[in-house]
């Protein structure tokens, strides 16, 4: 008897481990974008329980949770060490929002008698919308980004928006649940209905879906060519202390994949670089005055004379950058100004870079986004 009690009171803990580990699927890197609708009925069944939920409930439905959601934001871990601490931090403070979920849920369920296909999906983007915009929000691993790889589906966004989404995966899973919950009370037309609901509700989304799909710009494809865009990234380990040495090879690393992206790939409209990469160890410079020094930069001993040396510096470092990119874009990144010049290349370049802005009063870096044509202007 006391075994039999121990599983009944265990059973909440493996439903809600269950219920994170199918979600996690639906998540990258499997991506089952299909068992979203399905992750959360163990949840569902966990709110339409009668057996009331204690304290050590919660607290197992938390652990679950917590275990989820450093699955999924295992990532965070990656660029450096510290970000350990915040990975753990993160996700056990989003763990609190599925029971959160589950507590609310239960209210309107078992307190107001409401139907859980009603309150389970407005709680569950309520609890969406919270994460978003509670201390300064976090809306990371939503429920509609299972479904980032269903377009059909992602089009009722253009009316809804990313919580439109997220409402909808829930409806289905939750009135799939109630159908199935009337089925088992009392098997009849009741039943019927929410399973006819469901089926209403998803094919006319994915009818709308269809209709935006083939009505929009991308079926001009065919005779209106595409961007071709590059977008250029390196996998290098994130360091803060200052070292120009790997910044000039980080650059150099960039620039020679963007030479084998257009060997191999031909030509393209815009070359994308993130970040301040570009500007390794010269930054954008703006001087807006070059008699006068500010008082920060005085007091590093600066001269007027210094400053405009070293902005017409940074001035001849951008423009060789600048020329080399354009080279590398188009398969030679040793090739002269003048064959570039004269091949007219239409290449734009979208480039990440620092920004050191020096007015009369004070001296400021901060991070840019560069747009440079093919004529290596700004």
């Amino acid at each position: 008897m006391q075994t039999a009690l121990n599983r009944i009171k265990s059973t909440p803990w493996i439903a809600a481990l269950i219920g994170a580990v199918l979600l996690w699927t639906a998540f990258p890197p499997l991506g089952l974008f299909w068992v979203a609708p399905f992750a959360i009925v163990p949840w569902l069944w966990i709110i339409a329980r009668e057996e009331p939920l204690c304290r050590r409930d919660y607290l197992h439905i938390w652990l679950a949770s917590c275990l989820l959601w450093l699955a999924l934001l295992q990532g965070v871990r990656l660029a450096y060490w510290p970000l350990y601490a915040g990975w753990f931090a993160l996700s056990i403070y989003v763990a609190v929002y599925l029971p959160l979920f589950i507590v609310i849920s239960r209210i309107g369920v078992h307190r107001y008698r409401m139907p859980i296909a009603l309150v389970a999906p407005i709680a569950w983007v309520g609890m969406e919308l919270i994460r978003g915009y509670f201390a300064t929000g976090f809306s990371t691993c939503l429920l509609a980004h299972t479904q980032v790889k269903v377009p059909i589906v992602l089009q009722i966004a253009s009316q809804l928006g990313c919580y439109g989404v997220s409402t909808w995966v829930m409806l289905i899973g939750s009135l799939l649940f109630h159908a199935k919950q009337l089925w088992t009370d009392k098997p009849g037309r009741s039943a019927w209905i929410s399973i006819g609901v469901c089926s209403v509700f998803v094919f006319s989304s994915l009818g709308y879906g269809w209709f935006e799909l083939q009505s929009s710009d991308l079926q001009k494809a065919k005779s209106d060519p595409l961007l071709r865009v590059a977008l250029i990234q390196e996998n290098s380990p994130t360091m803060f202390e200052a070292d120009p040495e790997r910044n000039q090879r980080s650059w150099n690393a960039y620039l020679n994949e963007t030479e084998r992206s257009a060997k191999k790939n031909g030509t393209v409209d815009i070359v994308v670089w993130p970040e301040s990469v570009f500007n390794a160890n010269e930054p954008w410079m703006q001087v807006d005055s070059s008699e006068h020094v500010p008082p920060d930069l005085e007091a590093l001993d600066w001269t007027p004379g210094f400053m405009q040396e070293l902005n017409t510096k940074f001035g001849f470092a951008f423009e060789y950058k600048v020329d080399r990119v354009l080279a590398a874009a188009n398969g030679d990144s040793m090739a002269p100004r003048s064959k570039l010049e004269s091949e007219q290349g239409k290449t734009y370049l979208l480039l990440g870079s620092d920004r050191f802005h020096v007015t009369e009063k004070s001296a400021e870096r901060f991070n840019i986004a560069l747009w440079v044509g093919p004529d290596s202007k700004v």
